[in-house]
């Protein structure tokens, strides 16, 4: 059975690091998705900063991660830009049940417990 990973990415402009987000799909189609929103008028924090910033942004992926670890990755990434002074628009960390370091491939044995895996990192 193949091993379902997600992406975890960032988007910035010369201000600093503006959002942080996930996608199971191909990165570059995720951020596709947001320039579409953008374009059409969708309303929402990102999609007003995309039209502010005229699509003159960057963008990368920060980590690949097992989906079982998506949320408290995306949740990592999101606390540590905003921790470091990032003007980060993400409105929220989505859970609090998170590892305080961060792994470069986060690949869970089921058997471990959430608190057993954030010991072993």
């Amino acid at each position: 059975m193949p091993v379902a990973m997600q992406y975890i990415y960032l988007m910035r402009d010369a201000v600093g690091v503006r959002y942080i987000g996930r996608t199971a799909g191909a990165a570059k189609e995720r951020v596709a998705q947001h320039e579409s929103g953008a374009r059409t008028g969708r309303a929402g924090p990102v999609n007003d900063w995309l039209r502010s910033v005229g699509g003159k942004f960057i963008f990368g992926v920060v980590e690949e991660v097992h989906e079982s670890f998506a949320t408290e990755r995306e949740n990592f990434w999101i606390r540590h830009y905003r921790q470091a002074g990032e003007p980060i628009l993400n409105i929220l960390p989505l859970d609090t049940a998170m590892p305080e370091t961060p792994c470069l491939l986060c690949v869970p044995d089921p058997a471990l417990t959430l608190a057993e895996r954030n010991r072993q990192q």
